[in-house]
């Protein structure tokens, strides 16, 4: 691909060049409830107040590595820099405070030595940590060499199945003796200083232990010798985070400390067109497209970003992003390895550390530091599918993904099921015409890109799970047939576009669980017929939409527990068969509307209308009224089976009218059963 052709032609209208000129514009508004820390151009960590954003530099080259975007954090070790405190538990050593210079520049670096006596020689955290089950944990410390002894971190067995660690070279700058399941990570920042850290999942919930041991040179994490007195190792700033990588030190003192997450916003109307815009960020490319404001989110270091007044197609976006025919994935951890993929050709992989070769199934293990950047590109063939499908092992290593070359096609199926730590997809590619469960449980995201879904048709559980999101943009699904659990428990989500959805057939929990909704759009549900569960639970709803549902047939618990509506427009949903629980537990709603039922043709099965105004006591007497004098309107007469008619209202509102009364006499007549507050009529 060559960049020179495709690079859009239209100038763009804004570019925040960090990396050259090392500071943020100051249109771009910066939030964070908290302090952060950075290294400095001069390589000493430093700590950012409240709000204030963070450029970041090497601590050893100097060069400006961007702008720092971090999800929020929290250390879960106390006296992070004072391993005298009580806090920590000591075993054959002593410590002398305050002896070297740490890495903020401070004499505030701890010198541990080991005593004589033949035994291990270590810290530990007093009391231990709470681990649970399935969540990784990052045990990271600054160690700097004081002697020829190693520093090993190791788990206890409790809560990891068995002691999970790695031995760290202070000398050499190496690690070795890596633990099975087990990720390290050793980093230069400079005045002999390494940053150290493990990451292992629990295997069970409980009180684990966390230490810090001396090592002798053995191939032991936990090496019982004899002391010599005097050798040993400086340490500062230990920090325990339940994360998939190490973040930014935070420094603890009494009680354990979080960061907040950085979220910057650029706001300036005269910077750029609020209504049509693409916002690419390198090095992962886009970060949002005609949504209202650019919002940079995630955790991949922002070097340079650039604002064009249209929505720019994806050829343009891969120039910008020089991506130059590779896909890019950000991944931590020592190993991985897709554990499927297929394509019609052949795909070849970059690893990061020098191998590149052609892509299998196997173990990759690097050869250079966590995090990785590798690359995916096509060599023949149109399509790639690689798939996570929530392999247990690999998909919490993948955190961030850049944007497909043009000559791929991404099949996403499955593709990112079950990367709970994917916090920055930068993407844009076209995918095929499966959607299913894509991004289900990607539980760290907090916005989508505009990607190419005009080919798609199934869309079953796509975003379920994504618990984060706050925004959604105006996705192509022209093409789109089902809308199954499609945004299930979304449940930041607080308002949606107006997509196109005028061929899906089935839209059964497609919103259910998506509880910061307070309104939604007219969308074309025209061909649905399925719509079990679609708003169950949506509990911000205080209005709804005179949508056409005029095709479904099937409305079992379609506004169950929708909590905040108060009345209910007059949908066309003469062809249901189904009212099982559909009103269920609208507890705010007063107001159901006449006639509603007066042309309902449907063929009606057993529990119809079972609890279907059950629990909806602040319906009004008139609404009763219109409820039951419709149904009887309809003519239709009971279904075999359960026959009963269940409504609650509020008896302050008055006694049941005489056209109320009426009717139910006439659908008794019809071998209906009718349930009013919890009383047979």
């Amino acid at each position: 691909m060559s960049i020179s052709q495709n690079y859009p032609t239209v100038r763009p209208q804004l570019l925040i060049d960090i990396a050259n000129t090392e500071v943020l514009d100051p249109r771009v508004a910066s939030s964070r409830a908290s302090v952060a820390t950075y290294y400095d151009e001069n390589g000493v960590l430093q700590t950012a107040p409240d709000n204030v954003a963070r450029v970041g530099y090497d601590p050893v080259t100097g060069a400006c590595t961007g702008l720092i975007r971090e999800s929020q954090g929290t250390n879960l070790v106390k006296y992070s820099e004072d391993f005298a405190n009580a806090s920590w538990v000591k075993g054959g050593l002593t410590i002398t405070s305050n002896t070297v210079v740490a890495p903020d520049g401070a004499l505030t670096g701890d010198k541990l030595v080991e005593n004589t006596a033949t035994d291990l020689h270590y810290l530990t955290i007093g009391g231990g940590v709470a681990v649970t089950s399935g969540v990784l944990y990052t045990f990271t410390v600054f160690a700097k060499s004081a002697s020829t002894r190693r520093l090993v971190l190791v788990t206890s067995s409790t809560g990891f199945g068995a002691n999970k660690g790695a031995i760290f070279d202070l000398n050499a700058g190496t690690i070795s003796d890596i633990s099975t399941t087990t990720t390290a990570t050793i980093t230069n920042v400079g005045n002999g200083f390494y940053r150290c850290s493990i990451t292992v999942t629990a295997t069970s919930t409980a009180i684990s232990n966390f230490n810090l041991v001396i090592n002798n040179g053995t191939s032991s994490l936990l090496s019982s010798y004899t002391g010599d007195g005097y050798s040993g190792i400086y340490l500062w700033g230990a920090q325990l985070e339940a994360n998939a990588f190490p973040t930014s030190y935070i420094k603890t003192v009494a009680s354990q400390v979080t960061r907040a997450a950085d979220s910057f916003l650029l706001t300036n109307v005269d910077a750029y067109n609020t209504a049509e815009f693409t916002a690419i960020s390198q090095p992962f490319g886009v970060t949002s497209v005609s949504t209202g404001t650019v919002t940079l989110n995630g955790d991949v270091p922002i070097e340079r970003l650039y604002v064009y007044p249209n929505n720019v197609p994806q050829d343009e976006i891969n120039a910008v992003v020089e991506n130059d025919g590779w896909w890019s994935w950000r991944i931590v951890g020592a190993t991985f390895a897709l554990p499927s993929f297929s394509t019609d050709g052949s795909i070849q992989v970059d690893w990061g550390d020098g191998t590149v070769e052609t892509l299998t199934t196997a173990v990759h293990t690097f050869t250079n530091a966590s995090p990785h950047t590798i690359r995916f590109r096509q060599m023949t063939g149109t399509w790639f599918r690689p798939r996570i499908n929530s392999e247990a092992t690999y998909a919490p290593m993948v955190v961030g993904v850049g944007s497909a070359p043009s000559n791929m096609l991404v099949d996403c199926n499955g593709v990112f099921y079950g990367c709970t730590n994917l916090k920055s997809l930068d993407a844009t590619f076209v995918g095929l015409s499966s959607f299913f469960l894509s991004w289900h449980v990607c539980s760290s995201l907090t916005s989508f890109p505009l990607i190419d879904t005009s080919l798609g048709t199934n869309f079953d559980g796509t975003w379920n799970g994504c618990g984060q999101l706050k925004s959604f943009p105006l996705i192509n699904t022209s093409s789109a047939t089902n809308f199954t659990r499609t945004w299930f428990n979304c449940a930041q989500l607080q308002s949606f576009p107006l997509i196109n959805t005028s061929s899906v057939d089935n839209f059964t929990q497609t919103w259910s669980g998506c509880t910061g909704l307070t309104s939604f759009p007219l969308i074309d549900m025209s061909s649905g017929t399925y719509f079990t569960q679609t708003w169950r639970g949506c509990s911000s709803l205080t209005s709804f939409p005179l949508v056409d549902m005029s095709a479904g047939t099937t409305f079992s618990t379609t506004f169950r527990d929708c909590t905040s509506l108060t009345s209910f427009p007059l949908i066309n949903m003469n062809l249901g068969t189904n009212f099982t629980l559909c009103w269920y537990g609208c507890t705010s709603m007063t107001d159901f509307p006449a006639n509603f039922f007066d042309s309902w043709t449907g063929t009606p099965l057993s529990g119809c209308f079972s609890l279907t105004w059950d629990n909806c006591f602040a319906l009004t007497t008139t609404s009763v009224e219109n409820i039951l004098v419709s149904i009887d309107t309809s003519g239709t007469s009971a279904p075999a089976g359960n026959t009963e008619i269940t409504i609650d209202y509020n008896v302050a509102t008055g006694a049941l009218t005489t056209p109320t009364t009426d009717a139910i006499t006439s659908l008794k007549g019809k071998n209906w059963t009718i349930k009013i507050n919890g009383v047979l009529q």
